[in-house]
């Protein structure tokens, strides 16, 4: 019989971008994505709530955002490598601040996510504006 595992357990895993043991089953279904993927994407999101002129649509600026990824680097948040060592920093920072509160990227969020396509690329700065 196979283990499921319990809501609380996959909701913290989903949210602190931890390594959880699931069933086997579950792991390989689908493509395998690079945990920074998933920190981009978090990154992203977090960011796009805070700022001002994004808050009124999210999902407008996640797709701009991936798309200036897109520009710059060849690949969106599923291409991201790493992220830099001061991710955790800019997470605390844009948890503290209110939504749509924010005019512009901290500076400790800027070059956050890291891509290998073109050397030396990072990224996270603010989406133009809708």
């Amino acid at each position: 019989m196979a283990r499921v595992p319990s809501v609380g357990l996959a909701l913290s895993c989903a949210l602190l971008i931890t390594s959880c043991l699931f069933p086997e089953a579950a792991v390989e279904e689908g493509p395998k994505r690079d945990p920074a993927a998933g920190q981009c994407d978090i990154a992203v999101e977090k960011l796009c709530r805070k700022l001002s002129f994004a808050c009124n649509d999210l999902a407008g600026c996640v797709t701009l955002a991936n798309q200036s990824f897109q520009q710059e680097s060849g690949t969106g948040c599923d291409g991201a490598d790493a992220v830099s060592s001061t991710y955790y920093t800019c997470m605390n920072t844009l948890d503290q601040a209110a939504d749509c509160s924010m005019s512009d990227t901290p500076e400790v969020c800027k070059g956050i996510i890291l891509f290998a396509t073109k050397a030396g690329d990072s990224a996270l700065k603010t989406p133009p504006p809708p």
